[in-house]
């Protein structure tokens, strides 16, 4: 995590580092990551603000969603009520829909 000035507001930073075991793979597609992130706006897929590079590492700048994701929610609190369920699957649809409208296929 981390702030981000120009638009205050806190933000999450992904870094990958150039020198680790999984650099080569990882590195070699940021490129295509970078480029989808860029083109997707959509309320329900993280926002993209912007990404450097040093010698040693990418950084990419990212809309903090500051509650963990569904998994840790899930097993945490065992199971959701249906209305909860519905609106995070209805959710869930409509991203997946906007990728494929943009040509954007999710692994």
């Amino acid at each position: 995590m981390a702030h981000y000035k120009d638009y205050r507001l806190n933000v999450a930073v992904k870094i990958y580092s150039k020198k680790s075991n999984a650099a080569e793979a990882a590195l070699a597609m940021l490129p295509h990551e970078v480029g989808m992130l860029k083109l997707l706006k959509h309320p329900n897929i993280v926002g993209y603000f912007g990404a450097w590079e040093t010698k040693l590492r990418v950084y990419i700048v990212l809309e903090l969603v500051g509650n963990g994701n569904l998994l840790q929610y899930l097993k945490e609190h065992d199971a959701v009520e249906e209305d909860q369920a519905k609106t995070w699957f209805a959710q869930l649809v409509s991203a997946v829909k906007y990728c494929h409208d943009m040509e954007v296929a999710h692994r």
